[in-house]
């Protein structure tokens, strides 16, 4: 069953050259902010945009040498012409790295329509969900006139329902690896969650439910070693986390942007579906980027004592400014919890070696 995650991933291309040969319109999205709920209310199928792994040789005529490899990861697998089938872009604002591939985009890359979402970075306040809300309905809007759509509520409703529903199944999922010999492996779940950013979620959901019933007839371990928190901002690679299971350790949880953060926190059903999708995306779990960051902190915490994790690794994109701010409050949660970490910077090139390293430096620590 994992391999079906695995080969939507690989497949990601050529399952959307299908699509669009179908009639299917596909709007491209940068991060875990990407508003798929509104996306999918309006007909169109959104999916994550992210770059195999390097060397990057033409992002580099077009963007800095300093911007993080997701940001040179996409704007180079773009340049290729890998994303000619999408319709749009969009691209709900984190960080100015991130707003470079918007930029890029715009000025390299054909495609009939682009939307910068303003997103507040101080996520608390109610002036922030009054301004959010607002900046959504100008979003439905547009891709309403763009796309000779209409976003109704009951078309809304219906979309946050599938939404929810995937995000219910991972987290049970996730939920699996709390048990002291859990029967599914890091790599499996970081597959499954990163498989849902680029397929139908009605298929999806089919698939979640039918490795949920395998699992159910699992007897074996899925692996040895103690049990490690993955943290840091974008990861798209599986690789890395198998490299990390394969140097002796257990992935039992994360808190990236393409694991948990995606998944932890459903949309409200009750109520106004535009403002429920507005609250969950400003004060659900967050990245680094939005503040204040204690909220995300205790849940951190929490996570740590529920996975009864032993250590955490910090998986670095070389040139992440986020990551980078986030160092000190994650320094600082779990050494309170006493629990060892180790930084291992991931650059363009993946390198077993580091991996293997920062594996044996925090065994050493434990």
């Amino acid at each position: 069953m994992t391999d079906n995650f695995e080969n939507l991933l690989e497949r990601r291309h050529e399952n959307a050259n299908r699509w669009k040969g179908e009639g299917k319109k596909i709007i491209g999205y940068i991060c875990s902010y990407g508003l798929e709920e509104i996306v999918y209310a309006a007909g169109l199928q959104p999916v994550r945009v992210f770059g195999p792994g390097g060397p990057y040789k033409l992002s580099k005529e077009h963007i800095q040498p300093y911007y993080c490899q997701h940001c040179h990861g996409v704007v180079d697998e773009a340049l290729k012409g890998s994303y000619d089938y999408l319709e749009g872009l969009i691209f709900p604002y984190t960080c100015e790295h991130g707003r470079a591939i918007y930029d890029s985009w715009g000025a390299n890359m054909e495609v009939g329509y682009t939307r910068f979402i303003d997103m507040p970075s101080q996520t608390d306040l109610p002036q922030a969900q009054e301004f959010f809300v607002e900046e959504l309905k100008n979003f439905s809007g547009s891709l309403e006139s763009a796309f000779d759509a209409r976003i109704t509520k009951e078309n809304l409703m219906a979309s946050i329902k599938l939404h929810n529903r995937n995000r219910a199944l991972l987290k049970e999922i996730y939920g699996l690896q709390m048990a002291e010999e859990p029967l599914v492996s890091g790599a499996e779940v970081f597959a499954a969650v990163m498989s849902s950013t680029v397929a139908p979620k009605e298929e999806h959901n089919d698939l979640l439910a039918g490795f949920l019933r395998e699992l159910g007839e699992r007897e074996d371990p899925a692996g040895a070693g103690p049990r490690l928190m993955l943290l840091g901002t974008e990861l798209h690679d599986p690789e890395v986390v198998k490299a990390i299971e394969e140097a002796g350790a257990r992935v039992v949880v994360d808190e990236l942007c393409t694991g948990t953060r995606l998944v932890w926190e459903n949309v409200d059903e009750n109520g106004d579906p535009l403002a429920a999708i507005a609250r969950r995306y400003l004060t659900g779990v967050n990245c680094p980027i939005k503040r204040p960051a204690a909220g995300r902190m205790a849940h951190l915490g929490n996570m740590a004592e529920e996975f009864k994790v032993e250590g955490a690794l910090v998986l670095h994109p070389r040139h992440c400014d986020p990551n980078e701010w986030d160092m000190p409050f994650i320094l600082e949660t779990l050494k309170q919890r006493d629990i060892p970490v180790v930084k291992v910077e991931l650059d363009e090139v993946f390198s077993p070696d580091n991996i293997r390293n920062a594996v044996d430096e925090l065994k050493s620590k434990l």
